[in-house]
């Protein structure tokens, strides 16, 4: 944003509750932060502060059954995940220090500084602008889909599916860790019953993952 105005950097709201909205993922790049080249993403995203990621959205597949888009977008990385983090439970930001954000407003990602704080969290919200900047990454999915290829030598299905099935992993093995109650509840009731739907050989596999897990911790259990 060229001018950053009061409405957005109330830091005032956000001391309130401590950045309530880091606690729940890191903020979103816009490509107009970027030089979007494949180099300098390589160059980026090794520093460690970046990961590619993805925005999901609901569609009808019919009247009573809904699915999951995504689209590959940056953001800022979040504790305890990786540069290459296509679908997770989001955890805090990185970035996020005790004193609030460690990027001066100036260099802040877009996303966080089309943010309106409000007096109470559940009022925070998003500017008209913010959606439709996050859309213009539509025309970058093939540069990012080579970057993840280039840094995991999976495709970017291929790396979705790795991390949908770490998704459920974690999921089953209640691994909650640095994730925020609030965004626990939204996966639970609107994302995971659809997920689980699309993905159910990715569930098998994590529950066969479980099983066998606990199998070798039974043959190591000293009798």
């Amino acid at each position: 944003m060229k001018n950053i105005d009061s409405t957005y950097t109330n830091n005032s709201y956000c001391n309130l509750c401590q950045g309530k909205c880091c606690k729940s993922c890191g903020c979103f790049y816009y490509p107009e932060d970027v030089n979007l080249t494949f180099d300098n993403l390589i160059s980026l995203l090794k520093e460690g502060r970046v990961s590619i990621s993805t925005m999901i959205s609901f569609k009808y597949k019919s009247l009573k059954e809904q699915e999951i888009a995504f689209m590959l977008l940056l953001r800022e990385r979040n504790i305890k995940r990786d540069v290459i983090d296509l679908f997770s439970l989001p955890t805090t930001c990185a970035s996020l220090t005790k004193k609030g954000c460690m990027y001066s407003e100036a260099k802040r990602p877009s996303g966080g500084l089309h943010l309106i704080p409000a007096f109470k969290p559940v009022l925070c919200h998003y500017d008209e602008e913010h959606f439709s900047k996050l859309s213009e990454w539509q025309q970058y999915q093939e540069l990012l889909s080579s970057v993840i290829f280039q840094m995991t030598g999976l495709s970017f299905e291929e790396k979705l599916e790795e991390d949908i099935e770490n998704y459920f992993y974690g999921f089953l093995k209640e691994n909650f860790e640095e994730v925020d109650s609030s965004s626990l509840t939204e996966h639970k009731v609107m994302i995971l019953p659809i997920i689980e739907r699309m993905y159910p050989h990715l569930k098998e596999k994590a529950q066969e993952r479980i099983k066998n897990e606990n199998t070798l911790s039974l043959k190591r259990t000293p009798k």
